[in-house]
């Protein structure tokens, strides 16, 4: 499923699961530098808010992809259902679970907030959500667009201590928001085969 530069898919493991995923910012490395530009402004607007107090560019993004999945969740055979996204794609996911409004399974990676607080309340009022949010060290992206808030829990693979200004800790380590660096080796780590 692709709409714009957002990217989305699904596939059935063995086991019967329906994983719905998404890619994060940029994944696919198309569009022109304005069109990525443009998509990072409206990822960090903190006052980018629906009537729903969802974020509106996350909003806006998912949209197109709703349609798509409804049918997947109807025609493909399955026996549970996981919305899963690194950065963008993780907010995306949370998004997409709570439109669709299956029972299912929510896991996001380095995922940004998706809302205001009322709204992240209805999310997790949802009998029909299980969310979890998994984050490493000191990556920022979790913790923008300032104002926006995350449903369900927290995982922490790995956390730092940072001694400095509170400021600049809110940049430290933009390496720890990368998929090939940090989370990919800490989910090794506590997850072995």
């Amino acid at each position: 499923m692709v709409h714009g530069d957002d990217c989305g898919y699904y596939r059935v493991t063995e086991d019967g699961k329906l994983v719905i995923g998404f890619m994060g910012t940029g994944t696919l490395g198309k569009g022109t530098l304005f069109q990525k530009i443009r998509d990072w402004v409206s990822n960090l607007n903190a006052f980018d808010r629906n009537k729903n107090g969802i974020h509106d560019g996350f909003d806006r993004a998912i949209e197109p992809f709703l349609v798509d999945i409804q049918n997947a969740i109807i025609n493909i055979p399955h026996s549970s259902v996981l919305f899963t996204g690194h950065s963008r794609g993780g907010a995306l996911a949370v998004l997409a679970a709570h439109y669709i409004n299956v029972k299912c399974d929510v896991v996001t990676f380095a995922a940004p907030g998706q809302g205001d607080a009322e709204f992240i309340i209805k999310v997790n009022l949802n009998d029909n959500l299980s969310v979890i949010n998994v984050r490493v060290g000191e990556d920022c992206v979790p913790t923008l667009p300032p104002g926006t808030e995350h449903s369900g829990e927290t995982i922490w693979l790995k956390k730092k201590k940072w001694r400095g200004l509170p400021l600049i800790r809110r940049f430290y380590n933009i390496a720890d928001h990368l998929p090939d660096s940090s989370y990919e080796k800490t989910i090794f780590e506590r997850f072995p085969k």
